[in-house]
Parts: C-alpha cells; sequence; structure tokens
C-alpha cells in the first residue's frame, strides 16, 4: 500500500493525501516552473540534462543531480500540463498498487538512466517528465495481468515462435 501522508487539520477540515511520491513531484515540477518564470534563465539551468558536447566533464558542474533533478524543469506550461496530466491520471493508481517506495526508485532509476542515455545519445537538451510518464504508462500496462496470465502469455509466445 501506498504510504499515507497522516495530514493537518485545518479549521475542521483533514487534509491528507495517499500518493505522496506523485503529489510531490507535481508540486516541485510546478514550483521549478514558476521559479523558472520569476527568474528566466537562471533556473532551469540546472534542471536539464545536456548533451555530451557541452558537458566539460561527466560528473562536474552538478552534472550527477541533473540526471535526476530534470525530471522537475519543464520548457513551458504546457509541457508541465501535458506531463502533470498523465502523473495524476495515472500515477495515484500504481502508487497503490506498487507502493510508495517502489514507485519512487523506479522514478529515480528511470530519470537516471533517461539522463545518461541521453547524454551520450542526443544532442539538444533534455528536461521534463515524460520519461516517467512512459514508464507509468508502460507499468499501468502491466498492472492489469496476473503472475498467471503473464506466464500463459509467455508460454503462448514460446509454443507459437516454435512452429
Amino acid at each position: 500500500r501506498a504510504a499515507q501522508w497522516r495530514g493537518i487539520d485545518i479549521y475542521g477540515w483533514k487534509l491528507s493525501f495517499n500518493s505522496p511520491v506523485i503529489l510531490s513531484l507535481a508540486l516541485l515540477a510546478s514550483i521549478v516552473r514558476a521559479a523558472d518564470a520569476l527568474f528566466p534563465q537562471r533556473i532551469m539551468i540546472y534542471f536539464a540534462v545536456p548533451p555530451l558536447d557541452q558537458v566539460q566533464y561527466v560528473g562536474g558542474e552538478g552534472y550527477v543531480f541533473r540526471l535526476l533533478s530534470h525530471i522537475l524543469g519543464h520548457a513551458d506550461g504546457n509541457h508541465l500540463f501535458g506531463n502533470l496530466s498523465i502523473l495524476l491520471l495515472v500515477g495515484p493508481l500504481l502508487e497503490e498498487r506498487y507502493t510508495s517506495k517502489t514507485l519512487a526508485a523506479l522514478m529515480a532509476l528511470t530519470g537516471v538512466v533517461e539522463g545518461a542515455l541521453h547524454t551520450v545519445a542526443a544532442s539538444g537538451w533534455l528536461m521534463g517528465a515524460s520519461g516517467i510518464c512512459f514508464m507509468l504508462i508502460v507499468l499501468s500496462s502491466f498492472s492489469g495481468f496476473r503472475e498467471k496470465e503473464v506466464r500463459e502469455m509467455a508460454l503462448t509466445r514460446a509454443r507459437a515462435a516454435a512452429c
């Protein structure tokens, strides 16, 4: 089960949420976007992964931090809105199913691998949570399977390949 924040009471209303990882990511990404709007070209450099030809040396100038922080930076409001739409629609259901700790680990792993591969293989800067959104979509497609169904599908495909 997802970790549930105990919440606080505000004038008799209890504020709590059951998907802290997804909602924290959404809140942090929104804060970074707002900060970039207030201080243009000062904030976003820390929330984007540069291509290899613009990295002086891998591991320098906050490169390791950027491998994970790029999921918080977004090019504009439309980019943020698109990613938040998928995150907030699919994410809470998956966080409940796979636990907060597991989903946070998968998101961190996806962000780091995506950032490292982008550095080596692409020519532009990388920012945004699109890789995380893709991971959530793929994960949601597997969440409907039962263990037996997955094994039966694998056996059926193996038999078909053998014929």
